[in-house]
């Protein structure tokens, strides 16, 4: 108890921190609540109802568990095939029940996640983070906009960032086979992760590397073959996959780069309405070139020796809902672990850093308004602040990698090259 009656009095010496974690300790407080008014108990009150988007997981397990070719015969289901095979256990309870267990497993899995981004913060030359500050973070963690997505929608996100975190710690503990697996288990359930293959540059042991990627990529499929039909894989390249190139979504909801210079070209109702729509040829290009730009600049800082691996890595993570086309508040999840270094950096930096930075983690725990809400807002304020307003979690995502990457950025020590290990 004691040690808790602390917490407060740290989080007031860094009250950029600190804030936003009292913020966050409110909103684990208040959100079992609003959980159950908005969602859970309409959940409970029609068990075979559709909820979005855990029925579209639940679902698939079902008609796999029938007809394992039937798998995609939803076509909202995106996902790689092995992605079912984590839902096959969850199609044992109904589905109201298996909504709230994945919920609570959600939970427990980003406080995992959320440890993990600070380990991979520590470093030994630095001092310790302090136990209230940690505290502090997972609360952030756990009142983000991001975290209460993922648990309205039973999101699967978590995994995809758990499958990150382990890479870059598996890489950085010089596990290159583990890192490997773990990239390809994330990537089996959304294509995402694959993004941070070139961070893997310099490694020690590269050849475990590859055989690590060998079998996750070739020997899964392989090894799940008799369970998961390899036709499937040719299904999802040849005919799910390009159904949606060149679509985004419309909604307030689709925080990418892509989405949000989409809805500057329809009128500002639009943004009420989740609804998948074409992309201008322009959006696709920018937003084409965008990702070139964006995650080629990360992978060159990283092999030229200008940024750490797990700078890069939490940079990465976080771009990947920017450059998505589908980059919805829940898929920003991953770019909690870029608010935790920004907020861990700022501390001894200029008043404005540390207030910018308490900014940014504040617009990370606003979720999207309630449709009435942006209605009204829609139609009464001047459409500049409506779009600002949802281009908010891209807008702040975008400047914490510029500022975490200025402040770690370091010169390479003599001799360095792009052959170089950074361990």
């Amino acid at each position: 108890m004691g040690g808790l009656r602390t917490v407060p009095a740290r989080w007031r010496e860094v009250p950029h921190l600190g804030v936003p974690a009292a913020l966050g300790a409110l909103a684990v407080l208040l959100l079992p609540g609003y959980l159950y008014v908005r969602q859970y108990r309409h959940v409970l009150a029609e068990p075979d109802g559709f909820v979005y988007d855990f029925s579209f997981f639940y679902q698939a397990g079902q008609r796999f568990l029938a007809d394992p070719a039937a798998l995609y015969a939803d076509v909202q289901y995106l996902y790689p095939p092995p992605s079912v095979v984590p839902f096959l256990t969850t199609v044992a309870l109904p589905q109201w029940a298996a909504y709230l267990a994945w919920n609570a497993g959600v939970v427990a899995l980003a406080v995992v996640c959320f440890r993990r981004v600070l380990r991979l913060y520590a470093r030994p030359e630095a001092e310790p983070v302090a136990r209230p500050l940690t505290r502090g973070l997972v609360l952030i963690g756990l009142g983000s906009g991001p975290l209460l997505q993922n648990l309205k929608y039973g999101q699967v996100n978590v995994l995809v960032l758990l499958a990150g975190l382990l890479f870059l710690n598996g890489l950085r503990r010089d596990r290159p086979l583990r890192a490997a697996l773990a990239l390809c288990g994330g990537f089996w359930l959304k294509l995402y992760p694959l993004v941070l293959i070139p961070l893997a540059w310099g490694v020690r042991r590269p050849g475990r590397l590859v055989f690590g990627f060998a079998l996750g990529l070739v020997g899964l499929p392989l090894v799940l073959a008799p369970v998961v039909p390899l036709a499937l894989y040719a299904e999802f390249a040849v005919e799910r996959t390009p159904t949606w190139a060149g679509l985004t979504n419309q909604g307030a909801l689709n925080g990418s780069l892509v989405g949000v210079l989409t809805r500057l070209t329809l009128p500002p109702e639009a943004a009420l309405h989740g609804l998948e729509v074409p992309m201008p040829v322009w959006v696709s290009a920018v937003g084409t070139f965008a990702s070139a730009l964006l995650f080629g600049g990360v992978a060159l800082a990283h092999a030229a020796g200008r940024l750490r691996r797990e700078v890069a890595g939490v940079i990465a993570l976080a771009l990947i809902p920017v450059c998505s086309t589908l980059g919805w508040e829940h898929t920003y999840l991953l770019a909690l672990p870029l608010l935790f270094f920004a907020l861990l950096d700022a501390r001894g930096r200029s008043r404005r850093a540390r207030m910018l930075t308490a900014g940014a983690a504040l617009l990370l725990m606003l979720p999207r308004l309630p449709i009435r809400v942006l209605a009204a807002l829609v139609e009464h304020a001047p459409r500049p602040v409506v779009d600002l307003l949802n281009a908010r979690y891209l807008l702040v995502t975008l400047a914490l990698a510029a500022a975490v990457a200025a402040w770690s950025w370091q010169r390479p020590e003599p001799g360095d090259s792009l052959s170089r290990s950074d361990g």
